[in-house]
């Protein structure tokens, strides 16, 4: 038996003395060659494949089979054409090849078993010698072919020598005719230039509210405030084994109603150190003004001091509050006259006025670097005395090229806080800006939720309700605009999906973004303010006490923006809403100091 690299086919027969095509000058009788029974010289083939060569195609992207060898029953005569050069073999791995069974070219004997295959990597064949040979191109490499399992095929059952019908088409492939290029990717194109798409839109389900997981008993109060009775009168004795603590959830003990409540005030009120006396005061304040605002009634004797009139600076009152503090920008003053009163009254706000037109300068510059909202915001104070914390979690990214400055500080960051929903506010007595939601949460899901604080009606001096009825909205659609611009689709689960009535379209080109950002949060907060705002909904204002004792049953403190309250009646409650406004007021009501606060709370009426 012949080695298998080493097979006795006479592959160097002259030219001049080629026999018919369709007689193949191979032997399968003993060791005779292909002329006169003598043994030809052979040529050792190494590695190389068998298979059936046809007409070589610039294949740009083809997929890959995985192919299961089958046996092959009965074979036909074919015509093989004049055999290009092969310059470059292709690896692949070869399993065993199965015996042919039933292939007889006249009495020639069985196909000798190939036992013993293997793959590796193959080298450049040599070109058979005495063969002739046509111009061929090289064969160009398959580069991120897909892959594709090719079906079993079908067992020939008739094989005959007529026409071979067209090839089919490989799937995904790409034919080219003309010279092989070299390819850097699957195909090649000509393309137009993308057109920016003009708006990408995202829907945002707001859901039913979900509040956060709360212990039953709700969070364990500070070590120094237990809620252990331990101050009855020792007249109510008790048994010794029965002590007075209470092992239930949402414990208060029960305060000790008076019938007179004394409460002492402390104000005081300076200017460059020096010491002012006040006649009446307020200061107040709402998600509407992002600073505190101020007028101070003072006598005519201490306005003398001050030089107000001939001073080039900007003076800076600071007045306490039992133990609040404000420190105001005074901007402009006016002169009263009365029988035994004569008074001047200031006006000013907080020290966050320096950041307005009548100080600061406007300015217009297109913002080329990528940033976040928080970020843009806060680059509008540098170089300047003045902090901003952006106390919120809605916050997106803004790609560069995209947000154009124009204005004074304040004006810039108002409009990116309520591009997102929010609020500026100032601090009473430091140089910090706050950007905050305006609303805590959904406006329908306030009333489901325990409020931050309530207000008792033995507390609240007067109390008036303005009822506003407006459509209540569904759903809002947010639009950016220009190239990076991006869409949003807010609506509420109400109604079994109803999203109608929709709100006006609200655009704003800080709704940007990039493959990888879209300003979701802002969004979804913005469109919660929007559905939140529209509706029913009771504008309470309540002037009420301020005391701030924790030992007083009836704690007053300072009511805050963003503040939850709940309005209690005679009857019950009035409602929950959001502190939205919130002012103090200091008079004289015979001949004492009195001070209360009002607070502004929007109620939403419900659905």
């Amino acid at each position: 038996m012949a080695l298998s690299d080493a097979l006795i086919f006479a592959l160097d027969i002259r030219e001049d003395s080629r026999p018919d095509s369709s007689i193949l000058p191979f032997s399968f009788e003993g060791d005779s060659g292909g002329g006169g029974g003598t043994t030809p010289e052979t040529e050792t083939v190494s590695n190389c494949l068998l298979g059936t060569l046809t007409p070589t195609y610039s294949i740009d992207l083809c997929r890959i089979g995985k192919l299961r060898n089958f046996n092959v029953s009965q074979c036909y005569a074919m015509d093989y054409s004049v055999t290009v050069t092969i310059e470059q073999c292709q690896s692949s791995l070869s399993e065993n090849l199965p015996r042919i069974a039933n292939c007889h070219s006249s009495d020639s004997e069985a196909t000798i078993f190939i036992g013993s295959c293997h793959f590796g990597q193959f080298a450049d064949i040599s070109t058979f010698k005495s063969c002739l040979s046509e111009n061929s191109v090289p064969v160009v490499p398959l580069v991120n072919c897909a892959q594709d399992d090719a079906p079993v095929p079908v067992t020939f059952k008739v094989c005959d020598s007529s026409d071979i019908p067209p090839t089919i088409q490989l799937f995904n492939c790409y034919f080219d005719l003309g010279l092989s290029k070299v390819l850097y990717s699957c195909f090649n194109s000509d393309n137009v230039p993308t057109l920016p798409v003009p708006c990408d839109w995202y829907e945002i389900d707001l859901g039913d509210y979900e509040p956060p997981y709360e212990p039953p008993c709700g969070d364990p109060p500070p070590s120094d405030k237990l809620p252990l009775a331990l101050s009855r009168p020792s007249t109510q004795g008790s048994d010794s084994d029965i002590l007075p603590f209470p092992f239930v959830c949402h414990y208060t003990p029960e305060p000790t109603r008076r019938r007179t409540y004394m409460i002492y005030n402390n104000i005081s009120a300076e200017i460059d150190a020096q010491p002012i006396d006040i006649y009446t005061a307020k200061i107040n304040t709402s998600m509407d003004s992002f600073c505190w605002q101020f007028d101070v009634e003072i006598r005519h004797d201490d306005f003398a001091k001050l030089n107000l009139e001939t001073r080039t600076d900007d003076p800076l009152m600071t007045i306490t509050i039992n133990g609040h503090q404000w420190i105001m920008l005074i901007e402009d003053y006016g002169e009263r006259k009365a029988f035994n009163r004569d008074s001047y009254t200031l006006t000013g706000r907080s020290r966050t006025a320096l950041l307005t037109g009548d100080y600061a300068k406007r300015k217009t510059q297109l913002i080329n670097t990528a940033l976040n909202a928080s970020q843009l915001a806060q680059q509008q104070l540098s170089g300047l005395p003045f902090t901003l914390v952006y106390d919120s979690d809605a916050d997106w990214f803004v790609p560069a090229d995209t947000y154009t400055v124009s204005g004074t500080p304040i004006e810039t960051i108002i409009d990116i806080a309520e591009a997102g929903g929010h609020y500026v506010a100032s601090h009473p007595t430091d140089p910090i800006l706050y950007i905050r939601k305006r609303w805590p949460r959904e406006a329908w899901a306030i009333n489901s939720n325990d409020a931050d604080r309530q207000l008792s009606a033995l507390t609240w001096l007067s109390l008036t309700g303005n009822r506003n009825i407006s459509t209540r909205y569904n759903s809002v659609r947010l639009a950016g605009s220009g190239a990076n611009a991006k869409g949003g689709y807010i609506y509420r689960q109400i109604n079994a999906g109803d999203k109608t009535p929709e709100a006006g379209a609200i655009s704003h080109v800080l709704y940007a973004g990039d493959t990888s950002n879209t300003p979701v949060a802002a969004f979804r907060n913005k469109g919660i303010q929007v559905l939140s705002d529209s509706g029913k909904h009771k504008i309470y204002s309540v002037q009420h006490i301020w005391a701030d004792d924790t030992t007083n049953p009836e704690n007053l403190p300072l009511s805050q923006l963003q503040e939850v309250l709940e309005i209690m009646d005679t009857g019950g409650s009035l409602g929950k809403g959001v502190v939205t406004g919130v002012s103090i007021d200091v008079s004289e009501n015979n001949d004492a100091t009195q001070i209360t606060q009002t607070a502004t709370v929007d109620v939403y009426l419900g659905d």
